[in-house]
């Protein structure tokens, strides 16, 4: 079933007249006014609609006379009605070559690409249509809804307002033109231009049930039930069995079934669909297994999300392996990759162009502006060597590691093995500092033979030495300074996998977690004066509620219970069950078991986890990505290497469900799952998973979820603060009363990066009171009655101290 709120028609459904094709291509081409019989043939039959009998006298015609251009257009065009997408790019391009300025031709070859998947394409040859003429609304329409359909709804606007200058009576560009304004976020134009489109159609000979029944969907999402249930009354009148119809009274059922449920209620749980292999990712990840059993080839997949080139679309990067031991890079196969998210579902690899291939056994990958020149910049974790990339702002970034002070050495460990990179500003003064989660003393030289003869396996981490942390804070100048031991951070040893970031006691001050392997966990808290003071203990997250140190592997600071404190979410070994920490004020309760978390994980080995709102009611759920540690596990318990994933679903009464296999069975199919990011890949308020996995392709888990909860997604713009506005906390208020409490932060799980952008689930309600912000800089801010469902960027407020 189409999703209901999928209110513009699909590229192929969007049909030219066929008459009119058919007839202005001859008026056009004078040449071809002595057409043979058998072309006269072939257009009264397309004028009849026979368009496989047409196709046969064309195929026999073209076969003969190649370089006749109408027939071939008429061959194009046959092939398309009869939705043979693929020949008719195939004729439409030759009559392109042949004809270059021919608006026709441009606009049925840009539809025949479109309807193929080829959208990019599609847009280029629609552009050549308007530049032709600019006063072709046909074109103009066209292309605002290629480019809606990219999700680059300020684009789809432009063009489409002109396509209704032009022709201000086309219903099919009004409704789109509505359309884009609902995915900027203005409501109040879409119920014109929707109000428009009716309108028009009222006045048609022949009125048709599409304009109304899109009206309806549209009411519904903005909580005029009454007004939809009108609109869908009127297009059942026109049509009861028109799809889009159906679609609408789907929605309305859904929407009755659930009117009596009160403000914040739970939603259905989400469902995700692997779409990389369509999306053109084609990364694998080599972590080069040994029959040695090195303890780095099990523990390598990091990934971050960004918006490298700042064109409002989220593209990925994935850390990769190497040789091993020897931490050799043969060539291309080895490669970290980056991939620009080109819109429209399609992502293109960049890596060689951009310069950011990695070098040695690359671990996690961290995500931030560091020298507040509004372009991201890549901080890649490794074995022994950890990499910077400065972001040039031109599609490239440059290696910056040494030149800013960057190192990977201890003057008594060694090369440090990191896993982890977490951006803060642990001192406030506006630019973003690095904290590198290191974890073990490795040597390939002296690795320890564990298991039994015949059955080797990775070795327990209680074989190698522990590591410090490192901090290094920005100097402002494009340079870094390490204060790891001034900080008071390089004097806890432990086995760190991942990071969570957050200001855990509401003081202002970012506060450091530290996920530890088999030791007990970090909570380092930021004492405002350049050091940290490590609680974890004291806050009770050191160790589980029984006392033991657990394999700790990721770990995420959020508020699951909208309260205002920050509640933590860890993950660890099959066998130990994962952790919910609940922020008490000073200290920390597991409420592991009361939440309904402990048996539901048991079988499982977590890695990253990023909590969020995966079905945007308002409430944070907990994702895991899970695999064993030990590959041949099999032979040693009953668990499996390759897992399902984990993804619960919060109830709102402070428990959580398991959704795993409601999700999807994309989500949940099995695989050695290591790292795990969160961003809305496709900006339309629905957030989605990327998950790595070893010796496998990635997961790219589009959220489809057909749960009409509404949302806001806040883009910050630091001026006084970082520029990515990383540790400010914004609170929203619901005309209810009801607040939901949500931060900025990269850092997630286990050696990942998470997107900047703070997001934020309102279920059903259908308007927002009040965003309060309060940013690193210590500025409060607000911004009263936003509109929902956008992407809104808001800079921060420059206060006069004068």
């Amino acid at each position: 079933m189409r999703s209901p709120f999928a209110l513009v028609p699909s590229p192929l459904a969007l049909c030219f007249g066929t008459l009119v094709l058919v007839l202005t291509f001859g008026a056009a081409h004078a040449q071809f006014s002595n057409a043979d019989e058998s072309k006269r043939r072939a257009r009264r039959l397309i004028e009849a609609s026979q368009y496989a009998d047409a196709r046969l006298e064309l195929e026999r015609l073209v076969a003969g006379q190649p370089d006749d251009v109408e027939a071939r257009y008429l061959l194009g065009l046959v092939a398309f009605q009869l939705q043979d997408v693929e020949s008719a790019a195939m004729h439409l391009r030759k009559v392109v070559a042949d004809r270059p300025h021919d608006r026709l031709a441009l606009k049925l070859l840009a539809r025949a690409l479109a309807a193929r998947g080829a959208a990019t394409e599609a847009v280029s040859y629609l552009q050549r249509a308007v530049d032709e003429e600019p006063r072709d609304s046909e074109a103009w329409s066209l292309l605002g809804r290629l480019h809606h359909d990219a999700q680059r709804f300020t684009t789809a606007a432009r063009a489409l307002e002109r396509a209704v200058q032009l022709d201000p009576a086309d219903i099919s560009s009004l409704t789109a033109l509505a359309n884009a304004y609902v995915g900027l976020g203005r409501i109040d134009s879409a119920d014109q231009m929707f109000r428009r489109a009716v309108e028009v159609n009222a006045r048609l000979p022949r009125p048709r049930p599409d304009p109304h029944a899109s009206y309806a969907i549209f009411l519904l999402r903005v909580d005029r039930l009454d007004a939809a249930e009108a609109e869908a009354r009127r297009a059942a009148g026109i049509d009861p069995g028109n799809p889009l119809l159906r679609d609408a009274q789907r929605a309305l059922a859904r929407r009755a079934r659930t009117i009596s449920v009160k403000p914040g209620a739970v939603l259905p749980a989400p469902r995700f669909v692997d779409i990389a292999a369509a999306a053109g990712i084609t990364f694998l990840l080599h972590h080069s297994p040994t029959s040695a059993k090195h303890q780095i080839e099990t523990m390598a997949g990091g990934v971050a999300v960004l918006d490298y080139d700042r064109d409002g679309l989220i593209d990925l990067y994935f850390t990769n392996g190497a040789e091993s031991p020897s931490l050799r890079r043969s060539g291309p196969t080895h490669w970290n990759r980056l991939y620009r998210n080109r819109g429209g579902g399609r992502f293109e690899d960049v890596t060689d162009r951009a310069g950011v291939q990695g070098d040695g056994y690359m671990m996690g990958a961290a995500a931030a502006d560091f020298d507040n020149d509004g372009y991201p910049d890549l901080f890649v974790a490794g074995v022994g060597r950890s990499i910077l990339y400065r972001n040039s702002g031109d599609g490239t970034f440059r290696d910056v590691t040494a030149a800013a002070g960057i190192t990977s050495t201890h003057p008594v460990h060694g090369p440090l093995w990191s896993m982890h990179g977490a951006w803060l500003d642990f001192d406030r003064d506006g630019w973003l500092d690095l904290f590198v989660v290191n974890y073990c003393d490795w040597d390939p030289a002296t690795e320890p033979f564990c298991g039994a003869p015949g059955q080797r396996t990775y070795c327990h981490p209680d074989r190698y030495r522990p590591l410090p942390n490192q901090v290094f804070r920005n100097n402002g100048d494009g340079t870094f300074r390490e204060v790891s031991t001034e900080s008071r951070v390089a004097g806890h040893l432990g086995k760190g996998m991942g990071a969570a970031v957050g200001d855990v006691d509401n003081d202002g001050w970012p506060d450091v977690f530290v996920a530890n392997d088999t030791v007990p966990n970090f909570l380092f808290r930021n004492r405002g004066d350049g050091t940290f003071e490590e609680v974890a203990a004291a806050w009770g997250v050191a160790v589980n509620q029984f006392g033991a140190a657990v394999s700790a592997m990721g770990a995420d600071l959020r508020d699951v219970d909208n309260d205002g404190r920050l509640d933590l979410f860890v993950t660890d070994l099959s066998n130990e069950g994962f952790l919910l920490f609940r922020n008490a004020g000073a200290w920390y309760e597991d409420a592991s078991d009361i939440a309904g978390i402990s048996l539901p994980t048991l079988p499982y080995t977590g890695w990253s986890n990023p909590v969020a709102d995966y079905n945007n009611d308002g409430w944070k759920d907990l994702f895991s990505a899970n695999g064993h540690v030990i590959d041949n596990i099999e032979r040693l318990q009953s668990r499996t290497y390759r897992q399902a994933n984990t993804l619960l679903l919060n109830t709102g009464d402070g428990r959580f469900r398991d959704v795993s296999t409601e999700a999807g069975p994309d989500l949940s199919r099995p695989a050695a799952h290591r790292g795990a990011a969160v961003a809305d890949i496709d900006n339309d308020g629905r957030l989605d998973l990327i998950v790595t996995a070893l010796g496998d392709r990635p997961k790219l888990l589009r959220n489809v979820s057909a749960s009409d909860g509404r949302w806001i997604t806040l883009r910050l713009v630091g001026r006084t603060s970082n520029r990515d506005g990383l540790g400010t906390v914004v609170h929203v208020t619901l005309e209810d009363g009801r607040v939901l409490v949500n931060h900025a932060t990269t850092s997630v799980g286990f050696a990942s990066s998470s997107d900047a952008r703070v997001h934020v689930g309102l279920g059903h309600a259908a308007r927002v009171k009040r965003i309060e912000l309060l940013w690193p800089s210590g500025v409060r801010q607000s911004i009263e009655q936003p509109e929902v469902n956008i992407v809104l960027t808001i800079q921060e407020a420059v206060v006069d101290k004068r």
